[in-house]
């Protein structure tokens, strides 16, 4: 008798208790989402898988789109038409819910920001609007970040404003550029370790300044030489004429030879200066400008480190004048720099 009891019991409370649970259920239907800055394709897919995740938090009755086309259909509403709150409203009162859900996704930059809101039919006021953001492709929108708004819609979930992180991918040029590497090279050949560390303009001033002062020493040193050839003929030509009527001639011949060797020979020591000047100052410069530590990547040449170049600046009268700048970038300030003729 007792069994017989609890299975009565039974029968009545479980169809009661499964009636007090969908009792529980706002009674909703959802519009198509609005797209911004995406493409069309996308609003059926998105806005089906918003259905379903509201499904899916066991806090709702959702009405199918099929079967909301066919109502809406029957009184000559179109539900891709419908983008207003007023119109969610009529709509919602047509479909027999509670609430209508609307939102949209809006793509700006690299973000997605989704906003979906609740509006009651009766008093067509936003009882509930949240919105979550994705820095992310469009097919994690899809898989995760409406289960996340969705779940904030049913109070299941407190989602971050910003759940995933998407950058696209940095091209990695192979290679390394140490300092090493610059200064062996620019002590090899001056310029070469300049363009290796991507500093073009530094590389083309120490190479064309090198190349024409070692040509410029070498015609330099050819000269002295033959001034020394031309003193010493004239110095044999003086000798043979000591005694002679020609010997003070001579004499003046042999002494103008001799400025001239000491001019071509004041000409080669600044060529030689200008070379061994040029070569020192590279290698300073592949020490100081060089890139900073054990090695880098090969696009991290500039640095913190100071920018020279060679550029031109209008003088007092407008008239372009040759002149050095330099630029330094300064973490969190920007750019200082300043251009002096």
């Amino acid at each position: 008798m007792r069994f017989i009891t609890l299975s009565i019991l039974s029968m009545l409370l479980v169809p009661s208790l499964i009636f007090a649970q969908d009792f529980d259920k706002l009674n909703v239907a959802v519009l198509d989402l609005e797209l911004h800055g995406l493409s069309e394709t996308y609003r059926r897919p998105l806005s089906d898988r918003l259905r379903e995740e509201l499904f899916n938090t066991g806090r709702f009755k959702v009405i199918e789109r099929n079967n909301m086309e066919s109502i809406l259909g029957e009184q000559g509403f179109q539900l891709a038409d419908c983008t207003s709150d007023e119109c969610a409203v009529m709509i919602g009162r047509l479909l027999g819910v509670n609430a209508m859900i609307a939102g949209s996704i809006a793509l700006i930059g690299t973000t997605h920001t989704i906003n979906v809101r609740v509006i009651d039919v009766e008093t067509g006021e936003i009882t509930l609007q949240r919105s979550t953001d994705c820095r992310c492709p469009i097919d994690e929108v899809l898989t995760t970040s409406i289960r996340g708004v969705a779940s904030l819609l049913a109070g299941t979930e407190a989602a971050p404003q910003v759940t995933t992180r998407f950058e696209p991918p940095k091209p990695v040029e192979p290679g390394t550029r140490s300092k090493g590497g610059v200064l062996m090279r620019s002590m090899i050949l001056p310029g070469w370790g300049q363009f290796y560390s991507r500093r073009t303009l530094a590389g083309t001033f120490y190479s064309v300044g090198e190349i024409g002062s070692v040509a410029f020493l070498f015609i330099a040193v050819s000269g002295h030489n033959g001034k020394v050839s031309d003193y010493d003929e004239a110095k044999a030509a003086y000798d043979a004429a000591i005694g002679s009527a020609i010997a003070e001639e001579a004499y003046e011949t042999m002494q103008d030879a001799y400025d001239q060797v000491g001019s071509a020979e004041t000409t080669m020591y600044v060529a030689a200066g200008a070379a061994g000047g040029i070569y020192l100052i590279n290698i300073i410069d592949a020490i100081i400008f060089g890139p900073r530590g054990g090695s880098q990547s090969a696009d991290s040449g500039a640095g913190n480190r100071p920018r020279f170049a060679l550029g031109t600046i209008p003088d007092s009268g407008g008239y372009p004048v040759v002149g050095l700048s330099f630029q330094i970038d300064l973490p969190g300030k920007g750019r200082a720099g300043r251009i002096s003729r």
